[in-house]
Formats: C-alpha cells, sequence, structure tokens
C-alpha cells in the first residue's frame, strides 16, 4: 500500500528498492511495477551514489516526472513512453526517449542531450536554457516558449506559438508550424481566415513630452479607443518617448496622429503618432565597425 503526505501529493516512502539488474558497469531498471518515485529513486541511486553511467528504464508505462533532476553526466534510456514533465531540469545526462512524452518535456533543461524518438506534446522545451532536444515527430504548442539558450531541433510539424518569446538559442524546424500543417480541427478554417485578415498590428509610438505610456494605456483617436500600449519608455538615444502598440488595422498606417490616456484615459491625454519600428536606424544604414 502507498502512503503519501497529508496533501496527497508526494509518496512518503523514499527506500531504494535496489532492484536494478547491473552487469558490466551499465544498469537495467523494470519499471512495470514500481511508482514514479521508486523509479527516480532507483535512477539517483544509481548514477549518484553507486556510479553507474548507462541505465535502461524498461516499461515506464507513460508515468509522469520521470528523469527529473538529473545533474550529472550519463546514459539513460526508456523503452517506451513518458507521461508529463518528463527529464526536466537536468544539467549533464544524454537521454533516448523510444517513445512519446507528454507536456513539458525537458523544461528548464540546462545541458547535455534528449533524443525524443516519437511525438511531443506541448510546452515541450520551455524556458530552456542549454543542451540539445531533438524530437522525431512532431509537437504540440508553444514548443520552446521563453526559450533562453540551447538548440530545439523537430523533424515534424509543430503547434502554434512554437518559440513564442525566445529569447537566445536556436530552433530547427523541419516541418510545418501552426496553422500550415495537415492536421485538421475544429476552429481550423476561423483560424486562418482571421490570420489571413488580421483586425489589429503592432506599430511603434512617438509621443510628446516627457511622460511615458505604460503597459495597459488605451490609446486613442477622438472618443474612440483603437489600441492599447503593451510597452512604453523613454530612449536615451533617440531622447523621445517611444512605445508599441497594439492598434486597429484601419489607423496603423504611418504618421497616423493618436493620444495616449492616462488617469482614466479621458481626463488626460498625450499626443503622439505611428512611426516605424526598430526606433533606431530601422533602414539599417548607420554603419558598422
Amino acid at each position: 500500500q502507498i502512503t503519501y503526505d497529508a496533501r496527497g501529493l508526494v509518496e512518503v516512502d523514499d527506500t531504494v528498492l535496489g532492484v536494478a539488474v547491473v552487469k558490466d558497469g551499465k544498469a537495467t531498471i523494470d519499471a512495470a511495477e514500481l511508482t514514479t518515485r521508486k523509479i527516480n529513486l532507483e535512477l539517483r541511486s544509481l548514477v549518484y551514489e553507486q556510479g553507474i553511467e548507462e541505465v535502461t528504464i524498461l516499461n515506464p508505462g507513460g508515468k509522469h516526472s520521470l528523469g527529473v533532476g538529473i545533474l550529472t553526466r550519463c546514459k539513460i534510456t526508456f523503452e517506451g513512453s513518458l507521461g508529463y514533465f518528463a527529464c526536466g531540469v537536468i544539467d549533464g545526462p544524454e537521454v533516448t526517449i523510444n517513445g512519446r512524452v507528454g507536456w513539458s518535456a525537458c523544461e528548464n533543461m540546462m545541458a547535455g542531450v534528449v533524443v525524443i524518438n516519437g511525438n511531443a506534446g506541448s510546452l515541450t522545451g520551455a524556458a530552456i536554457r542549454g543542451g540539445d532536444l531533438v524530437i522525431k515527430g512532431r509537437v504540440g504548442a508553444r514548443t520552446g516558449i521563453d526559450q533562453k539558450g540551447g538548440t530545439i531541433i523537430i523533424t515534424g510539424d509543430a503547434g502554434s506559438s512554437t518559440g513564442f518569446m525566445m529569447q537566445r538559442g536556436r530552433q530547427l524546424l523541419l516541418g510545418n508550424v501552426g496553422l500550415d500543417g495537415d492536421d485538421d480541427f475544429i476552429g481550423k478554417d476561423a483560424l486562418i481566415e482571421r490570420s489571413a485578415h488580421p483586425q489589429h498590428k503592432l506599430v511603434g509610438l512617438e509621443l510628446e513630452g516627457n511622460e511615458t505610456a505604460g503597459h495597459g494605456d488605451c490609446v486613442h483617436v477622438g472618443k474612440s479607443q483603437i489600441g492599447v500600449i503593451t510597452s512604453g519608455m523613454r530612449s536615451p538615444l533617440l531622447k523621445k518617448n517611444i512605445a508599441l502598440c497594439r492598434i486597429a488595422v484601419q489607423h496603423s498606417e504611418i504618421g497616423t496622429e493618436v493620444e495616449v490616456g492616462k488617469l482614466d484615459g479621458q481626463q488626460k491625454r498625450i499626443p503622439g503618432s505611428v512611426v516605424r519600428f526598430p526606433f533606431y536606424d530601422p533602414d539599417k544604414e548607420r554603419p558598422r565597425s
């Protein structure tokens, strides 16, 4: 009988069962009858305490959170599919998964190599900081979201918002992305129509005066609100107040005069106009050393 903590989330018993078969410096774990915690305890005991550098895990059974937090160099092979949060927060191991994975595989991966020989769910490689992640199949939406480093290679199709908020690193996408894929789903036609005829556009604004616009400030033409500020600042290089604005497409032409509402959006307005961005040297004419 398995005993959990008061929240019903964590298995209390942290005993290492020692069921792995070790031969010639390599270990094999049959996980068919083991819980998630027992599998991870066995794995950590092998690589940290016994110095085993190559571990194969049989029959993982799609369990969640397997292979997480391994911070040393070793080789791990999963012979079967894994569930959510597989191999997250790892630093150094070479992992092969001969199956599929669920959401958020390899989240916050710092170093090492992970090869998934199958499809992966949404948020694969979220906030990855380093290492190489290879998916030999399709991935879901928001793969590589908030990526800060490393390389993600996808041989199949990728879902929408792949690479969203990506800061550094590389992504190699060998299939279609988002709405370009062959898969059909409810609402796809409507999304394609909206993509072809967007209602809003991201534009740059230059504002008069010294008061900066803030995230969420409304943008007006007359009494009508036609947009919202997404970010704003005082540029020390341009010596101007600048902002990015999500604006209705009919007001997105360069030179359109607008007003940014402060307070309640009506009592105080900051005049401005739509300009090109990047704000600094948009034509890339400035010589580079």
